[in-house]
């Protein structure tokens, strides 16, 4: 699974998985989606092993949980 968050000032806004891998047309689409929707300041990342395991895991909680 591809499991990204979308960040800003490192503050969880919003986050998302697909099964596929994507290519790099889609993950540049992705960054100007978070740029649009968020500020320049967006980051659209990999979550690491933990954050993919709260996502899993716990749902609308995953944006209570940190940053």
């Amino acid at each position: 699974m591809n499991a990204f968050v979308i960040a800003v000032a490192g503050e969880r806004k919003e986050a998302f998985a697909y099964e596929r891998p994507l290519n790099e047309g889609s993950l540049q689409a992705l960054v100007e989606y978070a740029r649009a929707n968020y500020g320049a300041d967006a980051e659209l990342r990999q979550m690491n092993q933990q954050e993919e395991h709260e996502f899993k895991t716990s749902g609308i909680e995953f944006f209570k949980g940190g940053q």
